[in-house]
């Protein structure tokens, strides 16, 4: 049966080699950092963070297979699927099925400036294909793939489609698309906005640094829930303090860095993207001296 789609899921890295290949064990690592230290719901496989569009379909195959074993059973598991190869998307898809994902979800096509006539239909085709709640996952600033609120309810309602991985800074539209889908399922991925979207109805989040501070964002929740203000607005502080160090570094390569200093090894991001220099480094190894990384108690 499938598990409940809601709470707070890594936007899970990839571990690579020092070579660049894909690494079993640096990803079964990362895996267990998530799920076990920060007591994370779950995991999002093989979107942004995890570097899916420098990797093959095959490696993409490889890499759900790892996650699948080494979560077993033990969190929910969401594998993305979206790819400019469709063939390579349907894939993906029949795989995350066949090994047991809870659900998956998909970027719109990019690059080729698609009509809503054919974004419908691509994820129509996923959605049959995987026969699993599909998540969009809609992220604008790295698709370039914009939509109004009217496209995005069309999307929403259907077959298949169960709710959107909302990651974009507009909060009114994601405010509007809540209200026009209540029995949608709603997750948002702005690290550094997460309060905000909590405001707006919002329970669930997914986010690339909860591989490295996801111990925050469900205190969070519970802050707000309990009318703590004070507090919600302290841990969104701390968070938004990591995710600026972060984007100074170049998010994906910062977040691995961090991973090292917290004794988790993941490996290099995949060329071009660049890790950090000496210089980059300070802002992440003044945190890490401080303990922003590590969990209360």
């Amino acid at each position: 049966m499938t598990k409940n789609l809601s709470g707070f899921f890594a936007a899970l890295l990839t571990g690579f080699e020092a070579d660049g290949q894909l690494s079993e064990g640096r990803t079964r690592a990362c895996v267990r950092h998530v799920l076990d230290y920060h007591g994370l719901d779950g995991v999002y496989v093989g979107g942004s963070s995890g570097e899916a569009f420098s990797m093959t379909v095959d490696e993409r195959c490889r890499l759900l297979e790892i996650v699948a074993d080494e979560v077993g059973g033990r969190a929910v598991a969401v594998a993305q699927i979206g790819s400019l190869e469709l063939e390579g998307a349907l894939s993906l898809a029949r795989l995350a099925r066949n090994l047991g994902y809870d659900a998956v979800s998909a970027v719109p096509p990019f690059y080729f400036q698609h009509s809503p006539r054919e974004i419908e239909a691509y994820f129509t085709t996923l959605a049959q294909a995987a026969d699993l709640p599909l998540l969009v996952y809609y992220v604008p600033a790295l698709t370039g793939v914009r939509s109004d609120l009217d496209g995005l309810v069309r999307l929403m309602r259907l077959p298949g489609i169960v709710g959107i991985k909302f990651t974009d800074i507009n909060l009114f539209l994601a405010e509007r698309l809540r209200d026009a889908c209540p029995d949608g399922i709603f997750f948002f991925g702005h690290d550094e906005m997460i309060a905000g979207a909590m405001a707006m109805g919002f329970d669930s989040g997914i986010g690339s640094t909860y591989n490295i501070q996801g111990f925050r964002f469900p205190l969070l929740a519970r802050a707000l829930r309990a009318g703590d203000l004070a507090g919600a607005r302290r841990l969104q502080s701390e968070i938004n303090e990591v995710v600026a160090a972060v984007v100074r570094c170049g998010v994906f390569p910062g977040i691995k860095a961090v991973m090292r200093l917290e004794g988790v090894e993941v490996g290099h991001c995949r060329p071009p993207l660049l890790m950090p220099t000496a210089t980059d480094m300070q802002g992440l190894e003044a945190l890490h001296a401080r303990g922003a990384f590590r969990r209360p108690g």
